[in-house]
């Protein structure tokens, strides 16, 4: 075997590669693709149809041109061997460039359902994930809850020390409750000072023990800014998701009966969890 046919054969054999490299890019793309995707399963199933064809086909050429033929290397051998390799450094690029813009539309989504400061879900990406934590529960057949928070004197902390105190409160306190949730409860900020959480599989004994551990776990952990003289204090509204209407409505109901019932917190005193005339006050 010449020179030239050793080239053109390594030269073969890296097309195989790039081939082989496209298939398995285009395969982890098939995989990871969520139902959300704009690229259909048909551009990655096409290029890995094009790329397995190329393998094919430039092991034919080889076997063909250097151990059939025997013949020396040409220059049109040496054209079409360009132009074939051509197409896996194309078929990259283009699997290159869509995950390039698939990662972006998954960081703009993820922008348009977190909350910038906290870190949590908004009031929109809040609703929606509450919702299907709302149909999970229902099809085991399981009660769920809602939880409302308010950061008590919270326009007090902003009007004494600063709005940039105020943000440093804010993701203390969604840390802190973070923190506090179970696996599966949805988290969210849906105003100011304003949090909400829904507890699937939980009835209002068990979502009321919860929100006293979250109250006492907020005052421990986020220190208020005037000094540890001043402890800094939530009230929290617990209310019950009926089960005898649509998710979308059940959760507007539960949140404004949430609402409610930590509105009653606040003129209780504050600093106290409230649901259906229950409460239990903290030591202030």
């Amino acid at each position: 075997m010449s020179g030239a046919q050793l080239i053109y054969l390594g030269g073969r054999a890296l097309m195989c590669a790039l081939c082989f490299g496209g298939i398995a890019l285009a395969l982890r793309m098939l995989l990871r693709r969520s139902e959300e995707s704009l690229t259909p399963a048909i551009v990655p199933v096409a290029l890995i149809t094009l790329l397995a064809g190329g393998i094919l086909l430039s092991g034919y050429d080889a076997y063909d041109t250097i151990w059939v033929e025997t013949r020396p290397i040409n220059l049109a051998d040496w054209s079409w061997f360009l132009f074939d390799i051509g197409v896996p450094l194309l078929a990259i690029g283009v699997l290159h460039a869509i995950g390039q813009r698939d990662a972006a539309l998954d960081r703009l989504n993820e922008l348009a359902s977190t909350d910038a400061l906290t870190g949590l879900a908004n009031r929109r990406a809040f609703g929606g994930r509450a919702e299907i934590a709302i149909r999970i529960s229902r099809q085991r057949k399981l009660p769920a809850a809602v939880l409302a928070f308010d950061i008590d004197r919270f326009k007090t902390i902003n009007d004494s020390f600063g709005h940039a105190a105020g943000d440093v409160v804010l993701r203390g306190v969604a840390a802190a409750l973070s923190g506090g949730m179970r696996q599966g409860d949805v988290l969210g900020r849906i105003g100011g000072e304003e949090f909400a959480a829904l507890l699937p599989a939980s009835d209002i004994a068990g979502a009321m023990n919860l929100a006293e551990r979250l109250r006492q776990r907020l005052t421990e952990r986020v220190p208020h800014p005037a000094g540890t003289g001043t402890p800094l204090t939530i009230s929290i509204g617990v209310a019950e998701v009926p089960d005898n209407m649509p998710p979308a409505d059940a959760l507007t109901h539960a949140l404004a009966a949430a609402d409610d019932a930590l509105y009653a917190a606040k003129r209780n005193g504050r600093d106290r969890v409230e649901c259906a005339g229950t409460s239990l006050a903290a030591a202030a």
